[in-house]
């Protein structure tokens, strides 16, 4: 069953965040550049071309903007979702249209 509002976190995830807090960087540290690196070498890219963002609000609102979304647009969007999505929308005065 996937739960709508319960995160699914494991003991692997609980270690890398208290790994990250340890660190005492929550931003861009260390820790960040080597997840880059690491993503960009799953990708077979250079880290250069990934952008990291401290937040999945963060990465739809540059995403609406590298669309080029606006006023005028509409974007089709689930019905049950996370406001973010809908608030990147109307950030950009385009307009959600829920399905």
């Amino acid at each position: 069953m996937i739960h709508l509002f319960r995160p699914d976190v494991g003991i692997r995830e609980m270690v890398a965040v208290a790994r990250v807090i340890a660190s005492r960087w929550i931003g861009n540290g260390p820790l960040t550049k080597q997840f880059v690196q690491a993503w960009a070498d799953h990708l077979g890219v250079c880290h250069e071309q990934l952008v990291p963002l401290a937040t999945g609000s963060d990465a739809l609102c540059l995403t609406m903007e590298l669309l080029d979304i606006g006023v005028g647009d509409e974007v089709i969007m689930p019905s049950i979702h996370f406001v973010g999505a809908a608030n990147a929308v109307l950030r950009r005065g385009a307009t959600p249209v829920f399905c």
